[in-house]
C-alpha cells in the first residue's frame, strides 16, 4: 500500500474483512484484481443523420454539444447536452444518431446498452413522448435514439422530430456503458 493510497474496509457477518483501495494513481484495487485507473474528461456528442432519404443537417446551438465522461475499468460513465438550434432538410425517415462516444464500446451484437434521455423541451413527436437511447449493439461509437410510439411500438427518431423552431430542441443523454478497450 502507497502512502496516499485510499483503504475503505468492511466486515461481513463472518467477521471476514473486505477491502477496496483507491490507489495512488487512481486504480481501485479489491480482492478480485485490480482494475485499471480511473479517467475524467469531457467529450462531444454530435447529432447525425445516419439513414433515410433526407440530407438532414444539424446545426447546433451554441454550447449545445456538451459531453463529460468517467471511466473505471471497463465501465464508462457519460453525460451529453444536446441543444439543437436548427435542421435543414428534414426528414421523417432520417434515422438520427450521437456519434462521438469518448470510449468505444464493447461490440456486442445481440444487446443494446441502455441510456437515458432526460430534459427533453421542444422536440416533435407524440405528446407522451418518451425519448430513449442505446449504444448501438454493431457499432463501438454511436447512440441510436428512439421513442415509443402511441401504439407501443419503438419508433427510430427522425431528423424531423428535432426541427420545431425557435425555441431549440433540448435533451440530456446519460447512462454507463461496458468497453473492451
Amino acid at each position: 500500500m502507497g502512502t496516499q493510497d485510499v483503504v475503505f474496509q468492511t466486515k461481513d457477518s463472518a467477521q471476514n474483512f473486505n477491502q477496496i483501495e483507491i490507489l495512488e494513481d487512481g486504480a481501485l484495487k479489491t480482492g478480485l484484481g485490480t482494475a485499471a485507473p480511473a479517467t475524467y474528461n469531457s467529450w462531444t456528442p454530435v447529432m447525425t443523420r445516419a439513414g433515410g432519404s433526407g440530407t438532414a443537417v444539424f446545426t447546433m446551438a451554441t454550447n449545445g454539444q456538451v459531453g463529460r465522461y468517467f471511466r473505471i475499468g471497463n465501465i464508462v460513465w457519460i453525460n451529453a447536452h444536446i441543444i439543437i438550434d436548427s435542421v435543414a432538410s428534414a426528414q421523417s425517415d432520417d434515422t438520427v444518431t450521437v456519434t462521438g462516444l469518448p470510449i468505444a464500446a464493447s461490440d456486442d451484437t445481440n444487446y443494446k446498452q441502455g441510456l437515458t434521455c432526460t430534459g427533453l423541451s421542444n422536440v416533435n413527436g407524440p405528446t407522451d413522448m418518451n425519448l430513449q437511447a442505446y449504444v448501438i449493439p454493431t457499432s463501438t461509437s454511436a447512440i441510436q435514439l428512439t421513442y415509443s410510439a402511441d401504439d407501443g411500438n419503438e419508433v427510430v427518431a427522425a431528423s424531423d422530430n428535432f426541427d420545431k423552431g425557435s425555441p431549440d430542441a433540448a435533451f440530456m443523454i446519460s447512462g454507463f456503458y461496458f468497453t473492451d478497450a
